[in-house]
């Protein structure tokens, strides 16, 4: 098999097999897979919104080489510890269950160093997103999401970009 760009067809990618030239991933991929989808937040849980900085909602996207990133800041107001705060979509979600790390704070403007714990982060295999905390609380704390990522291949990341109708 080999593999070439071509800009014959806009940045299409062409894969050689079986002697003929196949289009595996047309020009609109290379457009569309840097778009950053947003997570439907469960009950109790919202994306942070401080009047003094802009962070990013929590979101997703799906790279051409077939790795899920996520990414924003969210807080939780009267969540339940250790709750489920979002669900990946079916396509997309990790083969077997795969852990992060998050930084998170008790304080009201995020992210000040003072009031920073580390903890772990869970990405299901049944789509769930949840945070894992030692002990019990009730204050309102913020998560981070960022730079956490889980790989689900190449050709699932084609399936799910088939499935929104953009190859």
């Amino acid at each position: 098999m080999r593999m070439c760009k071509t800009g014959q067809a806009g940045m299409s990618l062409y894969i050689k097999a079986f002697g003929a030239w196949q289009e595996f991933y047309p020009a609109s991929y290379f457009e569309a897979h840097d778009v950053w989808t947003r997570l439907t937040l469960e009950s109790g849980w919202a994306d942070w919104h401080d009047s003094n900085t802009a962070y990013y909602p929590a979101s997703y996207k799906v790279d051409l080489s077939g790795w899920v990133h996520l990414r924003g800041l969210v807080k939780s107001s009267g969540a339940a510890w250790n709750s489920t705060f979002a669900y990946l979509p079916a396509p997309i979600r990790p083969a077997k269950r795969t852990s992060g790390v998050s930084i998170s704070g008790d304080d009201s403007s995020p992210p000040a160093a003072s009031t920073q714990h580390e903890l772990f982060f869970s990405m299901r295999e049944d789509g769930q997103l949840k945070f894992h905390y030692k002990g019990t609380s009730t204050s309102a704390f913020w998560h981070t999401i960022d730079n956490n990522s889980y790989y689900i291949g190449v050709l699932r990341a084609r399936e799910y970009y088939k499935s929104k109708g953009i190859i």
